[in-house]
């Protein structure tokens, strides 16, 4: 594990990296692609290590990648559409559909609830289908009653053309690690390195498909504004430079309705300012200051519209009767749902004394997890009722948020690693991480003591002003002007 002083030579080596490859290949959207490059959050926790062998190691990897990826991209998602007809359109909305949003009888946009309902006749919604193999029937029913013209993506190109892309990234991905044996500092090679595989794989792939499809729709298309999600993914970088290239009309609004984090490197590193949208909005008065705190664009180019993710509940002491009640919120990364998994599973083996309640991202398949609980009796899926619930360990979830509104004690999982993904890193006590079982035991022995020092108060009011209620009339303002 590194160091403090080590882990902000490596993230300021990062960024340099970072920083250099984008100018340098500014226009190249092969290379923008990687979602390596424009990572979400800095994971690296490891020393630099290149071994002697990397290279030939490297190429035996982009070449098993590159055949995967020809496998994989055959069987294709067919793209949905209720409207051809692009007149008249205004305003574009790209959001995301979900596992979840397949398999429930009602729909909601995750992002932009019914914004793009009030205005019917001149809006557009792009969705991209994640974890999705096929459209359900709920589904398809529930977007063919939209009044909007809706297209929902498929995440490939014609086979050609998916071809001919395999074979360009492969061919970069060489390339980089060509470019890799001739840097001198070991910090660059391994930059380099990373780059090279992350390039290879299937990401990248859809991103550059991703883009493509959105941008068909947006080029056929009047509108004079796109709201899009802008979380520090590669698609969205991409997407934005491409509307900036060639839609020069065309404004950009950049939606932050996720947790930002301390190491969210692509969010606070401008770089380029055509991989920047022109306005950003935000879900709350909290992460507007952060982000005017960054000094990332104008204050009057920042504008607080709030969220639908905005659950108005009251604070409520939890008091514990017979067993007590843990919470754990996971991510989508598998890595991430293993550790926390594994936490669960120390936590139930200890004592009758806890009942473990696990909350699932909605682009996870709860499926795969099913043995965690038929083999364990303490171990329950989440059912929404959060005031059951004396504590909530998290990591990088900002299903957070509501735990804390409801009186749920907040606990971060640091898993002994220096990398902070607390969502709420910037108004966290220091006295509220636990590392592994053993600190949540002592933590649960001792907890009056500890909350006596901490303004629980506090970090309840922060929290409620990180996800604000929807400012309807401001956004139907954007939408208008």
């Amino acid at each position: 594990v590194l160091n403090n002083s080590s882990f902000k030579k490596t993230k300021n080596n990062f960024i340099k990296n970072f920083e250099k490859i984008i100018l340098d290949n500014s226009s190249d959207y092969f290379i923008l692609s990687s979602p390596f490059l424009f990572i979400s959050k800095l994971r690296t926790d490891k020393e630099i290590n290149i071994q002697k062998t990397y290279f030939f190691s490297c190429i035996i990897k982009i070449f098993f990648f590159s055949i995967i990826n020809v496998i994989r991209r055959i069987n294709f998602l067919k793209e949905y559409q209720n409207n051809k007809n692009l007149k008249n359109i205004k305003n574009i909305f790209v959001s995301h559909l979900t596992y979840t949003n397949n398999n429930s009888k009602l729909f909601h946009d995750n992002y932009f609830g019914d914004i793009p309902n009030l205005d019917k006749s001149k809006n557009l919604i792009i969705y991209i289908p994640h974890k999705i193999d096929q459209l359900s029937t709920n589904l398809k029913k529930n977007l063919n009653k939209s009044k909007n013209k809706i297209f929902v993506i498929k995440r490939h190109s014609s086979y050609p053309k998916e071809f001919y892309k395999i074979i360009l990234f492969f061919l970069k991905s060489i390339l980089l690690l060509i470019k890799s044996l001739k840097k001198k500092d070991n910090y660059e090679k391994w930059f380099l390195k990373k780059l090279s595989l992350s390039l290879v794989s299937e990401t990248s792939l859809q991103t550059i498909s991703d883009v493509d499809n959105i941008y068909k729709i947006i080029e056929k298309s009047n509108c004079d504004k796109v709201f899009l999600p802008f979380e520090g993914f590669s698609w969205e970088r991409v997407l934005i430079h491409k509307i900036k290239s060639n839609k020069k009309s065309c404004m950009i609004f950049g939606y932050v309705n996720y947790g930002v984090f301390e190491n969210q490197l692509s969010l606070f590193s401008k770089v380029h300012s055509k991989l920047y949208p022109d306005k950003i909005l935000t879900s709350g008065k909290v992460i507007k200051e952060l982000l005017i705190s960054k000094k990332i664009l104008g204050e009057n180019l920042i504008i607080n519209i709030g969220s639908t993710r905005f659950k108005n509940t009251k604070h409520n002491i939890v008091t514990s009767r017979g067993k007590l009640g843990i919470l754990i919120v996971l991510e989508a990364l598998n890595s991430e749902i293993d550790l926390l998994i594994n936490l669960c599973l120390e936590l139930s083996n200890i004592q009758n004394k806890y009942l473990i309640y696990i909350k699932f991202h909605p682009l996870t398949n709860i499926q795969k997890y099913s043995n965690v609980f038929k083999n364990n009796q303490n171990i329950y899926l989440f059912d929404n009722n959060y005031k059951d619930m004396k504590y909530t360990i998290f990591r990088g979830s900002t299903s957070i948020i509501d735990s804390i509104k409801y009186g749920s004690i907040p606990l971060y999982f640091s898993s002994n690693t220096i990398l902070n993904l607390n969502p709420l890193y910037f108004f966290f006590y220091s006295k509220l991480i636990i590392k592994n079982s053993k600190d949540f035991l002592e933590f649960d022995k001792k907890n009056d003591v500890i909350l006596k020092n901490i303004d629980m108060k506090k970090l309840t009011k922060y929290s409620k002003h990180y996800y604000e209620a929807l400012k309807v009339s401001k956004i139907l303002k954007i939408m208008s002007d």
